[in-house]
């Protein structure tokens, strides 16, 4: 078989469903015509006929939240047959230090980066299934990827009330975020910025936290090293899609609370008023 540098695998001509997230929408990428260019230009990549390789990438893997929600759960599925494969990821995409670190924790460092525009051909693959529809998580892998990555962190009790401020990011901003972070300093909050900090530094600092203050976002993905009893406050949209759109119904995901009800951490969630649907709360 063939896995392409986005996690598509390939028998032949042949698309496996079952390695895209969702089919439905990506089937329309690998239609006969751009398969062809792709298997024409690509660079071939022999695999070790002796390895077994074990394929957790898709085409969102690379990101904060879809790493280590979406494809830790794929590798928790399939932990005991995986123990000795070599895990197929891609570089740029998966070659980033919170990902190494993440699979050092599950005991994978025997890692294959393959090249941008590259295919691995190998006789040995192994495909584990995603955990179901986007945003589905089984608790018995939310809690397994809780205790591995949290492993090093000892049991302190938490005592951190956090305001994760999402200032760097590209979108989903606060247009009271002074106002807010104000209120939250004046009971106790200290201000977070992710993007400042280590991912081991992240997963401390959530793990020593009481509570959680922040908006919708792959920052919440930072839940997964909580304590149980430790408290969540999410500030979401008040509506899905252009405000125009009058007719299209209000869609809430439910992600995080899924992930803290798995966890025994307490959700709330607060609505926001949303002037640009796209980029601001």
């Amino acid at each position: 078989c063939e896995v392409f540098d986005d996690g598509s695998v390939f028998s032949g001509m042949k698309l496996y469903e079952g390695s895209l997230r969702l089919p439905s929408e990506m089937k329309k990428h690998y239609r006969f015509d751009k398969l062809l260019k792709r298997k024409v230009k690509f660079k071939k990549v022999k695999g070790d006929p002796n390895k077994l390789y074990l394929n957790i990438n898709d085409y969102w893997s690379g990101e904060y939240y879809h790493f280590l929600i979406e494809a830790l759960q794929r590798l928790a599925f399939c932990m005991k047959l995986a123990s000795k494969a070599t895990i197929v990821l891609s570089d740029p995409r998966h070659n980033k230090p919170f990902i190494k670190e993440a699979l050092k924790l599950f005991g994978f460092e025997d890692i294959l980066f393959l090249l941008d525009k590259s295919i691995l051909r190998t006789p040995k693959l192994l495909l584990p299934s995603f955990a179901g529809p986007p945003d589905w998580h089984r608790p018995e892998f939310i809690d397994l990827i809780s205790k591995k990555l949290t492993s090093d962190l000892g049991s302190e009790k938490p005592f951190r009330k956090i305001f994760l401020s999402r200032e760097k990011a590209p979108k989903r901003h606060l247009l009271n975020r002074e106002e807010v972070w104000n209120y939250l300093k004046n009971r106790g909050y200290e201000k977070v910025i992710a993007e400042d900090l280590s991912f081991r530094d992240q997963r401390k600092v959530f793990h020593e936290a009481s509570h959680l203050v922040t908006l919708h976002g792959a920052g919440l993905t930072n839940t997964i090293f909580m304590q149980p009893e430790s408290k969540v406050f999410e500030i979401r949209k008040d509506h899905y899609g252009p405000l125009e759109d009058k007719n299209r119904p209000s869609l809430y995901q439910n992600t995080y609370w899924h992930i803290c009800n798995f966890l025994g951490v307490s959700y709330y969630y607060l609505k926001a008023q949303a002037e640009r649907p796209e980029l601001y709360y």
